[in-house]
């Protein structure tokens, strides 16, 4: 799964490490990475899944972040 960027200011996972932004190579979706165990595990999260479980217009929110440039 290639990573697209750190997100920087978002928390998650253990103390220290990053929450990444990836693209799934079998879905082509966007998912949410937070690492944890001391960077031995981590918990991938479907973000289209996630905003449409908060009740957000996932297409519209995943357009508007692509949008962005982002360094990672």
């Amino acid at each position: 799964m290639p990573k697209l960027c750190e997100m920087e200011n978002v928390r998650g996972g253990d103390t220290g490490f990053p929450v990444e932004l990836y693209r799934d190579d079998e879905t082509g979706r966007l998912v949410v990475r937070g690492i944890n165990e001391g960077g031995f595990a981590c918990v991938d999260i479907d973000l289209a899944d996630l905003l449409t479980w908060l009740g957000l217009d996932a297409e519209a929110v995943i357009a508007a972040a692509a949008a962005r440039e982002h360094s990672g």
